[in-house]
Parts: C-alpha cells; sequence; structure tokens
C-alpha cells in the first residue's frame, strides 16, 4: 500500500486534476518574495508548472520517479503542503484529502486486481486546454479480465487440502 500511495501522489504532482488556482488577499500583502500585492491583484498559481520545477523537486523533476515519497526505511515522506499544495495548503487545506486518497487507492486496486490494462500502441496522449487536467484524446487501452481459476492442492507444507484462487 505504500508504493500505491506514492504512485499516486506522485501522478497528482506530475498531473494535478485542477492544474491552475488564483488567489487574491483580502487586505494589502507582501508576499515572501518581496512583492506587494494589494485586494485587487489575481495571484494565479500553476499546480502543473510546480510538479515540474527543478528548484522545488530537483533535477529529475520531470521523471514519474515513485522513490522520491520513500524513506530510507520504507516509510512514506511528508512534504509541506506548500511544496505539495494538491489539495490546497495551510488553513485552507482540503478536509477530504485522506478520504480522496483512500477512494483512489480503493478504485485503483480493484481495476489492478481484476483487469489487465494495456496501452495502445501509437496513441498519444496530450493534456486538453481546461480549467481540469483531462486528455485530449482519452486515453486509448486495451482492457481484458483476468480470469479466477480455482486450483486444488493436493498437498501444502501442513498436510491438509485447500483451495485457492489463481490469477491469470
Amino acid at each position: 500500500m505504500v508504493y500505491l500511495h506514492v504512485a499516486l501522489i506522485e501522478s497528482l504532482i506530475l498531473y494535478p486534476p485542477v492544474p491552475f488556482n488564483n488567489k487574491s488577499p483580502s487586505q494589502p500583502e507582501i508576499l515572501p518574495s518581496g512583492h506587494q500585492v494589494d485586494q485587487n491583484t489575481n495571484i494565479i498559481i500553476s499546480f502543473h508548472s510546480m510538479g515540474r520545477m527543478k528548484t522545488i523537486w530537483g533535477e529529475d523533476c520531470m521523471e514519474f520517479k515513485t522513490e522520491r515519497w520513500i524513506s530510507k526505511s520504507g516509510e512514506i515522506k511528508n512534504e509541506p503542503s506548500y511544496k505539495f499544495p494538491i489539495f490546497n495548503a495551510g488553513p485552507r487545506s482540503c478536509l477530504g484529502k485522506n478520504m480522496a486518497l483512500s477512494q483512489l487507492k480503493i478504485v485503483a486496486t480493484m481495476i489492478i486486481y481484476h483487469y489487465h490494462i494495456q496501452l495502445v500502441e501509437g496513441h498519444h496522449v496530450l493534456p486538453a486546454d481546461s480549467i481540469l487536467l483531462h486528455m485530449k484524446h482519452g486515453l486509448k487501452v486495451r482492457v481484458n479480465k483476468k480470469k479466477c481459476i480455482e486450483l486444488k492442492l493436493s498437498q501444502i507444507s501442513n498436510g491438509s487440502n485447500c483451495v485457492v484462487c489463481h490469477l491469470l
């Protein structure tokens, strides 16, 4: 489950569902960069660009690299929400973040368990210009349902008979 979690997080970094967000201060403010903004200023944040910035993620920022999220002890590394703002940051963080990630894990697990999915060769996946990130021409795949076969094992280590399920 650790690897599934970090694969989902890495996917969200490179392909955020909402690639842009805008903010406006409620009163004049000075940003950490030193820029002064007033309440009529719209600040557009590109999560899509942030996921590809060397200054944030390192030289390998364009690679799908799940290892960046796993510590040496095998635990999930937690990054500050301002570095990973897909679910917003600070006091405005999404309350449903953990629920959304749990639902993604359930759906991904069920698909992986029941189906074999293979990309159609030659199909180019391109992002569509939109407020929500989706694929311009969809994602063409071949989907095959995995077959469940019951095998009867005559002898196992404890000598008893048992029925197991094997996926092809």
